[in-house]
C-alpha cells in the first residue's frame, strides 16, 4: 500500500514520530525535490532556516521547530540539507492546502498529548483509536490527539499493558528509547524503563514485530512468548507464561529469581520509597516471590528472612545492611 504524503505525516516526520515505512516515503519524496542548496560561504543558513520555518509555521499553524545550532564549517552541509527539507516540506504543504488534500486549517497543527504516572501510581488510559493502555508506575505515553490515516504512532517509556484496537489499515507502532513494536491488533506487556538494561515485550494475544530502533534486528513474538533486547546483544525470543508478566495489573508484585538490586528498583517504583543497599555483596543475591496487594513491611520481612540481612526505615528510605 502506497503511503500518501499529507500535512500531518510531514509534521510527524519533523517530530520523529513516523514509522520506518512513513519515514522512507517522506525521505523519498524529499529526495526527488529539485531544491537549491549551493549557498555562498557567508550565507547565514541558520537565519534562513529559521525564517523559512517561522513563515510556514505562522501561515499553516505548525508546531515550532527545534533550533539547529551550527558550530563548525563542515556542518554547513547538514544545515543546507535541513533547510532544503524545510523548503520542500513547505512547498508540499502549500500544494496540499491549495488542492484540498490537507487537513482543515483549524486542525492543521498536530496536538500531542502526554500521560504520565509517578512512583507508586498506576493508570488506565484509552487512546483515540480505542486502544486501552494500563500504565505501571513511573511510565509515560506521548501520542497525537488524532492518529493519521496510515498509522498509529506513539512514544513510550516505563511499563504498560496494551490492548490494541484492531485496524488492518493502520499499523500500531510504539517507539521506546531502544526498540520499536509494530502490531495490528493484539495485547501485550511492554517494559522499557530507561534505567533498565533490557527492553522486553511479552505477548498475551495475537503477535507483534519487535525490533531495535535501527531496524537491524527483528523477531516475531507470539502469544506466551517474550522478546528481549539488550543493546549490543542479539534480539531474542523465548517461551514464557505471559500472565505472570502482567500480574502487576491485578495488584500482584512478582519477583522471578531477580537480583536484590533489581528487587530494590522495582520496590522503589511500586511503593515510592528509596531503597539503599549498604552491603555491596547483597546486590547480587537473588530472590523469587509473589505478593498479592503487598505492603512495604510485608515484602521487606520476606526479603530479610530469605536473603538474611537486616534493615531499618528512616522516613521514606529503607536501608539494607
Amino acid at each position: 500500500m502506497s503511503i500518501k504524503i499529507t500535512q500531518e505525516l510531514l509534521e510527524q516526520y519533523h517530530l520523529g514520530l513516523c514509522s520506518a515505512a512513513e519515514k522512507a516515503a517522506v525521505e523519498d519524496w524529499l529526495g526527488t525535490a529539485s531544491i537549491h542548496t549551493d549557498f555562498p560561504e557567508d550565507t547565514d543558513l541558520q537565519l534562513m532556516e529559521d525564517q523559512e520555518w517561522d513563515s510556514l509555521s505562522h501561515r499553516l499553524n505548525l508546531t515550532k521547530k527545534p533550533r539547529l545550532v551550527i558550530f563548525k564549517p563542515w556542518m554547513r552541509i547538514v544545515a543546507a540539507a535541513c533547510f532544503a527539507v524545510i523548503i520542500g516540506t513547505g512547498a508540499l504543504l502549500y500544494a496540499l492546502r491549495d488542492s484540498g488534500q490537507g487537513i482543515d486549517q483549524r486542525q492543521a497543527a498536530l496536538t500531542f498529548l502526554e500521560v504520565k504516572t509517578g512512583k507508586g501510581e498506576k493508570l488506565r488510559h484509552i487512546l483515540p483509536d480505542g486502544t486501552v493502555v494500563q500504565l505501571n508506575a513511573q511510565s509515560s505515553l506521548k501520542y497525537p490527539e488524532h492518529f493519521s490515516d496510515s498509522s498509529r504512532v506513539l512514544d513510550f517509556s516505563g511499563e504498560g499493558f496494551f490492548i490494541v484496537a484492531k485496524d488492518a489499515n493502520r499499523p500500531f507502532l510504539i517507539h521506546t528509547a531502544r526498540t520499536s513494536t509494530r502490531v495490528l491488533g493484539t495485547s501485550f506487556n511492554l517494559k522499557a524503563y530507561p534505567e533498565d538494561k533490557a527492553t522486553e515485550i511479552v505477548v498475551t494475544e495475537g503477535k507483534v514485530s519487535f525490533s531495535d530502533q535501527a531496524g537491524k534486528q527483528s523477531v516475531l513474538v507470539n502469544p506466551d512468548q517474550r522478546g528481549i533486547y539488550i543493546p549490543g546483544e542479539p534480539l531474542l525470543s523465548s517461551n514464557v507464561y505471559a500472565a505472570k508478566y502482567a500480574a502487576w495489573k491485578e495488584g500482584k508484585l512478582v519477583f522471578d529469581n531477580e537480583k536484590l538490586s533489581a528487587v530494590a528498583l522495582k520496590m522503589e517504583r511500586w511503593f515510592n520509597v528509596k531503597v539503599i543497599i549498604e552491603r555491596a555483596g547483597l546486590k547480587e543475591d537473588r530472590f523469587s516471590g509473589k505478593f498479592d496487594q503487598p505492603t512495604v513491611s510485608g515484602v521487606m520481612h520476606s526479603l530479610s528472612v530469605a536473603i538474611q540481612f537486616k534493615y531499618k526505615t528512616e522516613r521514606n528510605r529503607i536501608i539494607i545492611y
